[in-house]
């Protein structure tokens, strides 16, 4: 560290430095520690590996793969359903084809990890990556994705399966993609780009402005920035200092997982609700899963929730904002937001969890999360490990967003009726939650481990039984 203090002193300061500099400067001296930190990281990739096309991990994709347990493996699953049947020999063919024209895209899809690399294999064939099963006596695709949930890959292979199904004039396809791959964004467009679909959507734009914008005055970015380091830092003490309560949520899991998913929720009535509380959406949603859980720490307790009681939820954010996504990677933060499990209410909950959200959102606890992230994955890989499974022993639940594409897509000419993606909660984590859309339908996803009893058909009941009740309190009939 002795070359990065001299480096450091080196640098003059200016005498007058805004709040934009300082803050500047202390992302720079971060951003010298992880350096070190991923150099010495690299240093332990296998010598064996000289003289073969690979790629190193990225940080957060490497320790995805390295922190995983056998309860909480990071192997994302996404149900798709396709109106006819494909077999799997065209869908083999079809699948090879997409890969070898965009390689660069797909270079993880490709590749084997070995030793914190992805290295090409040179034998790549789709067709490993395909199982069919055929569904027997009264057994159902779901039957077979919930077996398929938290199941391991096999390593000898780049790291994802598709299992194909056929039912009722019906091809159901269960993905599972290890997260080291890639991260929900860039998975959603690894499954356009592997689509029929020969145009990418447009990304979204922002009109120039016709003026230069003023530049923002200094005393607010100061403010901005003292604002938000009082409020990650007290979040962050209040982590340390009381750790997340030991409710049934936070049972020892285990390997097996249950699925459930809806895509029932009416897109017009949920923003009426978020509205009427000036919240989004997603706001509205949160809120009934909050309340869901309650339902479900009194059904599994038999007991009624102290008034107090608050749980964490961990929700991942995309940090790429506009910018293209040229291959498939992990580029994310995450927000850690209280909720109010305690609140009776459905409408006080609403407004304490819109005012959270908003209060995470717009502060700069994603920047700050991130560099904590970097820093401690950037660790040995034992410390790196015991850091991802404290930080994940304080969050009950994790909360995601995924939005599907704003047109129809098919695959080998079949057009996607739905597609359900599922999140794999970190370790300790038993309960994973995703926000989904699919062209005008809005639902959610639920993973749940075995060892909370209440199933997760009931948990998506709660969900509906909540915003039923906020829907009633506003009389929108």
């Amino acid at each position: 560290m002795d070359t990065a203090a001299a480096l450091v002193s080196s640098l003059p300061l200016p005498l007058t430095m805004d709040a934009t500099s300082l803050f500047q400067w202390v992302v720079l001296l971060a951003a010298i520690a992880i350096t070190f930190l991923h150099v010495a990281r690299s240093r332990q990739a296998a010598p064996t590996l000289k003289g073969r096309l690979k790629r190193r991990m990225s940080t957060l994709g490497w320790a995805t793969k390295e922190s995983e347990t056998d309860s909480n493996r990071s192997i994302p699953l996404t149900i798709t359903v396709l109106d006819g049947i494909v077999a799997r020999e065209t869908l083999v063919a079809h699948f090879q084809e997409r890969m070898s024209s965009d390689k660069a895209f797909f270079y993880r899809f490709i590749s084997r990890v070995e030793d914190g690399n992805f290295v090409v294999d040179p034998t790549f064939d789709a067709d490993h990556h395909f199982v069919e099963h055929v569904l027997v006596d009264n057994e159902t695709p779901h039957d077979v994705a919930e077996s398929l949930a938290n199941k391991e890959l096999d390593p000898s292979l780049p790291l994802w399966a598709i299992t194909v199904l056929h039912q009722n004039d019906q091809t159901w396809l269960v993905w599972r993609i290890h997260h080291c791959i890639g991260d929900g964004a860039s998975l959603a467009l690894a499954l356009f780009k592997l689509s029929d679909a020969t145009e990418m959507p447009a990304l979204p734009t922002v009109a120039a402005p016709t003026t230069k914008p003023p530049r923002t005055p200094f005393y607010v970015v100061l403010a901005s920035i003292l604002w938000s380091t009082f409020l990650y830092v007290r979040k962050f003490a209040n982590m340390v200092l009381f750790p997340e309560p030991r409710t049934v949520l936070k049972q020892t899991g285990h390997t097996h997982k249950r699925l459930g998913y809806t895509l029932a929720f009416s897109i017009a009535d949920t923003k009426a609700v978020g509205k009427h509380f000036k919240a989004t959406l997603n706001d509205v949603l949160v809120s009934c899963i909050a309340g869901a859980l309650r339902k479900t720490i009194e059904a599994e307790s038999n007991a009624p929730v102290t008034p107090s009681l608050s749980l964490r939820a961990a929700i991942p954010v995309n940090m790429r904002g506009l910018r293209a996504i040229d291959a498939t990677s992990n580029d994310f933060s995450s927000l850690i937001v209280d909720l109010p499990i305690g609140e009776a209410n459905p409408s006080t909950r609403m407004t304490l969890v819109a005012r959270r959200l908003a209060e995470a959102k717009f502060s700069l606890e994603k920047n700050f999360t991130r560099l904590v992230s970097l820093f401690i994955m950037n660790l040995p890989r034992d410390l790196m490990r015991h850091g991802v499974h404290w930080s994940a022993s304080n969050v009950s639940i994790a909360i995601t967003n995924v939005r599907g594409p704003p047109m129809d897509i098919f695959f080998c000419s079949k057009r996607v009726s739905a597609s359900y993606a599922f999140v794999p909660p970190p370790p300790s984590v038993n309960v994973g939650v995703a926000i989904t859309s699919w062209g005008a339908s809005l639902g959610v996803t639920v993973l749940m481990d075995t060892s909370i009893k209440q199933t997760p058909t009931a948990f998506i009941a709660g969900i509906e039984a909540e915003f039923q009740a906020l829907r009633a309190s506003l009389k929108l009939d």
